[in-house]
């Protein structure tokens, strides 16, 4: 099972590794598409501010074309120098037919009314006269006026004249002399408007009643403004009665009309004057006849100007054809320029397919990665599995070799309980071999009262005595030697006992800071539980966040389809034939609504961003903070396997020091069995050494040592009595004889006083050196007696010890077990937050690049309409540069015909 699992985690090594290349490729992809995806901002940025500048201009454009629409206007309110000079030509009934033909035609051009009536309204408007009704639209271009999008476009032939104006055909193009536009204009086209009032208004109303009369007069066009002080009513009565009305409320008034008005007023004067004279000429031409023929020669002279008006007349006509001929170029340019705009639609189609297609590749490769990202996470899960078995494995090994351990460390404890069997056997063999000797002794004391009943022949013995009290004063010098040596080895125990103690405290020490740093392992545990459910609460807000965003997603393309049927729904309603202030309002609110609700989803996209932004750092600095606290785990770890490290040397420590004590024990023993030898050197009796052995029935060292010294200090006191008895035996002889043998043997009693007195001296010497040896004897047992005890408080000492290293050893073990438990725990959440970041990687990553795809299709869409809007606005542009020229190039052709007409 090892070897299958092993070649599964090679495979599954060598996948991952794979996989790990593959996620390497797809961020590299990543990386590149930002990159594409900055650019892309960058260009769609620079296109934005020159759209902005376009703008800009396009307003300066729209304000001067304004300030030129209402310079046109005032002028097409005006009179023409042909009308003028062309009123004397016509008389009253001429001007009434000409304007009932014209009631007639404009009642036939009111068969659709206006749409908007606030165009009635304009100061422009009011140059029709009023009893004139509005024109029908069905005699303009409509489909000209939308691809150009004019909305407030209301062009009127009411001023154009009446062999031009054909309400029948729709086709009629109109001429650029002919633009006589007096509706509301749009800004953006301000086309010239020439009124050709003379065909229309040949001559004014004569009324007698006013003795009106019409001649032809010179027009001054110099700037100088009327100085007259009369009211507007009688300024502009002329005016009226050909049938203009002027709005003199209008704040940019044309300079044409104040010249207008100064030779009206100069007209009125020499109208007047003319009156007069025509009166005082009535009056005499009773009494001059020869008036008539200069009236003859002023007829002439008016029919010369009838014809040079005809021929001016042609030649105006031959403009309006040349006009004409250049309007159907334009119209074949315009049809060109419409052609490459579908195709280049065309392409743009194409361009969007592509752009589909590529975005389907990229969701398939969205997909795989999915695939390969679930393969990953499966892989994981048996990595993890494995992982888990291998750690199964480990704690197994672990414990085996603690059990192992375990057993070495009682088979050791074992070699010891049978190491102090074997001292205790050989103690007892060396107690056996003390009675053995004591059997000996027990003989030799036999042996010895016959020697004591031989005493009296041989009196030599005495001086052997003397020897063998000299030995044994050797033999206590010997012993106070060994009792000092004694002395010695009980203060160094003593001392290794307060050592003992010492190493007792610090471990004492260490085990309660080993606890302390336990809680605080246990704290850490439990902070380590607080963050894991902050990282869970954080992840469930990714998700809503995520969320979040997925729905404001569908409503962003739920806004584009929206527009884009707004879209279609204004091209419908511009191809259709209803007016343009409809269109032009709708698209204007239309386009509002869609930047308004394209400003709100890019700050609730941008705010979704940041949100998203902030939920990672925070799972950052979540994930920091595990790994913090993983590292304080580990150096934790560190810390109670230093301890444990430390706990074993100690107790290492103490077996050593007990393996010491064993040895100085064995040493002590060696130097009793010595003080054996030394004892059974001398005889004692055997009464004494079996009350001893009686009394002493523990088998201890110091009891030993206790009964050889009772036993010396006995078998020296019985000879100081037998030593005794035999000295005063021959005195008892000697003093128990008669006096007689007084008398005989002086000789000897004087040899027996000599030696009576040497013998009692020495008695007195052997008792003094008597009780000295009794007293060192009491010290000795005293001193004995106290090694006893201590020797007892060493082994008790010894014993706690063990149990209490035992117990600190068995509780290690526990705790280490716990802690094993709990390492196993902070592993097992460790791995469930990588496994949770990385979902959330992956997540988010699948997201971003749905998004990348998504702003990368949108901007690709706003770069078409912006190409497309670009495209209008400089054909729109070139247009009102084309009109601006073509009006200019008329004002200036005008200007000289005026100033021609004038000569």
């Amino acid at each position: 099972k090892v070897v299958i699992l092993e070649r599964e985690l090679s495979s599954a090594q060598t996948r991952i590794a794979q996989l790990e290349q593959l996620a390497r490729s797809l961020e590299k992809d990543k990386d590149e598409l930002q990159a594409s995806l900055r650019d892309h901002q960058r260009a769609l940025a620079e296109k934005e501010d020159q759209l902005q500048e376009l703008l800009a201009l396009k307003l300066d454009d729209d304000n001067q074309k304004e300030d030129r629409s209402e310079v046109y206007e005032g002028k097409a309110s005006a009179r023409t120098l042909s009308d003028i000079v062309s009123i004397s030509e016509f008389d009253e009934q001429d001007v009434q037919m000409r304007r009932a033909e014209m009631k007639a035609l404009n009642l036939s051009l009111t068969g659709a009314p206006y749409v908007n009536d606030s165009r009635d309204k304009t100061p422009l408007n009011c140059t029709l006269p009023p009893d004139v009704s509005k024109p029908n639209m069905s005699s303009l271009r409509i489909e000209y006026a939308d691809h150009f999008d004019l909305p407030n476009h209301s062009p009127r032939a009411d001023s154009l004249p009446a062999h031009l104006t054909s309400t029948q055909n729709k086709e009629y193009k109109r001429n650029v002399n002919e633009t006589t536009m007096l509706g509301a204009m749009d800004q953006k086209h301000s086309a010239q408007k020439i009124q050709d009032n003379c065909s229309m208004y040949p001559n004014r109303e004569v009324n007698d009643s006013k003795d009106n009369t019409v001649e032809p007069k010179k027009i001054n066009f110099s700037l100088e403004p009327s100085l007259d002080n009369k009211s507007n009513d009688e300024e502009f009565t002329s005016l009226r009665e050909l049938g203009i009305t002027l709005d003199i409320r209008q704040e940019n008034f044309p300079d044409i009309l104040t010249q207008l008005k100064h030779e009206i007023k100069k007209s009125r004067s020499e109208l007047q004057n003319c009156k007069s004279e025509l009166k005082n000429a009535e009056e005499q031409l009773c009494e001059f006849p020869a008036l008539k023929e200069e009236v003859e020669e002023l007829k002439a002279l008016l029919e010369n100007t009838m014809a040079s008006m005809d021929n001016d007349k042609k030649f105006y006509e031959n403009q309006l054809e040349n006009f004409s001929s250049n309007k159907k170029l334009l119209e074949q340019r315009l049809t060109e320029l419409t052609q490459e705009v579908n195709d280049k639609s065309k392409d743009l189609h194409l361009l969007k397919e592509d752009i589909l297609r590529r975005e389907n590749m990229i969701l398939e490769l969205a997909k795989e990665k999915r695939n390969l990202t679930n393969k990953m996470t499966e892989l994981e899960v048996k990595i993890d599995e494995l992982q888990s078995k291998n750690i199964a494995l480990e704690k197994r090994d672990s414990e085996n070799n603690q059990l192992k351990d375990k057993v070495s460390q009682l088979q050791k404890l074992e070699q010891l309980v049978s190491e102090k069997n074997q001292q205790i056997d050989s103690l007892n063999q060396h107690l056996d071999r003390l009675d053995d000797l004591q059997r000996c002794l027990n003989d030799k004391t036999e042996e010895f009262d016959n020697l004591k009943e031989a005493f009296d022949k041989k009196s030599d013995e005495i001086f052997q005595l003397q020897d063998t009290v000299e030995a044994l004063k050797c033999d206590i010098a010997k012993l106070n030697e060994e009792y000092d040596k004694l002395n010695s080895s009980n203060k160094e125990l003593s001392l290794q006992f307060t050592k003992l103690e010492k190493d007792q405290e610090n471990a004492s020490i260490k085990l309660q800071s080993s606890e302390n740093e336990l809680e605080r392992v246990n704290s850490m545990n439990n902070e380590m539980t607080l963050k894991i459910e902050e990282l869970k609460l954080l992840t469930q807000k990714l998700k809503d966040k995520e969320t979040e965003i997925e729905i404001l997603h569908e409503d962003i393309n739920s806004f584009h389809e929206e527009i884009a049927t707004l879209k279609e729904q204004l091209k419908m309603v511009s191809r259709s034939p209803s007016p343009r202030s409809k269109s032009g309002d709708e698209r204007r609110s239309g386009d509002r609504q869609a930047t308004g609700d394209k400003k709100q989803l890019a700050f609730e996209l941008a705010k979704a961003k940041l949100d998203v932004t902030e939920l990672r750092n925070n799972l950052g600095q979540a994930s920091q903070q595990a790994a913090g606290a993983d590292e304080a785990s580990s150096a934790l770890r560190q810390h109670n396997e230093d301890l444990q490290m430390r706990e074993e040397s100690n107790v290492s420590e103490l077996k050593a020091k007990l393996k010491r004590r064993a040895e100085r024990c064995q040493e002590l023993e060696a130097e009793l069995q010595d003080m054996r030898d030394m004892v059974d050197r001398s005889p004692v009796s055997p009464a004494r050494d079996t009350m001893a052995l009686e009394r002493s029935g523990a088998r201890s060292p110091t009891a030993e040592l206790e009964r050889a010294v009772r036993d010396q200090l006995h078998y020296s006191h019985t000879l100081d009595e037998d030593i005794m008895e035999q000295v005063m035996r021959p005195f008892t002889i000697i003093l128990s004889g008669s006096s007689d043998e007084r008398e005989d043997i002086p000789r000897l009693a004087l040899n027996t006083s000599k030696v009576r007195d040497k013998l009692v001296q020495d008695w007195q010497s052997c008792k003094l050196r008597y009780e000295a040896e009794r007293d060192t004897c009491a010290r000795l047992q005293l001193l004995l007696d106290t090694h006893k005890d201590t020797a007892q408080s060493l082994q008790n000492q010894d014993s706690n010890m063990i149990q209490i290293l035992k117990k600190r050893l068995e509780s290690a073990m526990s705790s280490e077990l716990e802690l094993q438990q709990r390492e196993q725990e902070h592993k097992a959440r460790a791995s469930l937050l990588q496994r949770q970041l990385l979902d959330a990687t992956q997540s988010s990553r699948q997201d971003s690049a749905r998004e990348q795809l998504q702003s990368q299709s949108k901007l690709e869409v706003e770069q078409s309409r912006h190409q497309e809007t670009h495209a209008m606005l400089q054909h729109a542009h070139a247009h009102a540069q084309q009109e601006s020229r073509a009006a200019h190039d008329q004002c200036t052709a005008l200007k000289h015909e005026l100033a021609e007409l004038k000569r």
